[in-house]
């Protein structure tokens, strides 16, 4: 499949519900979470400028599992030193974003 699961999440099936990017100016370092409607996926993925996020991904590659599997891998992720907003802002963020699609989704 030629798309990226990333920009085309719907040709794998999927939605995006959430997502941050705490690279710098020439690279990347995002934390992805998509649905299929019932359930959660998610994926990180980093590097240079060079390479295009989550290129060599498909939907084998993404991890699932329960909410309190989703929170501790959002928790755990970036570091506390980065030189952006508050990496816990961010994580909360993707947290919001994960409960707000609980609201209207089936309970995972």
């Amino acid at each position: 499949m030629d798309h990226n699961i990333f920009y085309s999440p719907e040709a794998y099936g999927l939605t995006l519900v959430g997502h941050a990017d705490i690279g710098g100016a020439w690279e990347f370092d995002k934390f992805v979470i998509w649905s299929d409607g019932t359930n959660l996926f998610w994926a990180t993925d980093s590097g240079c400028s060079c390479p295009t996020p989550f290129e060599w991904m498909d939907r084998t590659n993404l991890t699932t599992g329960s909410y309190n599997d989703l929170v501790s891998a959002i928790s755990n992720w970036g570091s506390t030193q980065w030189d952006g907003p508050s990496i816990v802002d961010i994580r909360m963020s993707l947290i919001s974003a994960v409960n707000d699609w609980r609201f209207t989704a089936k309970e995972i």
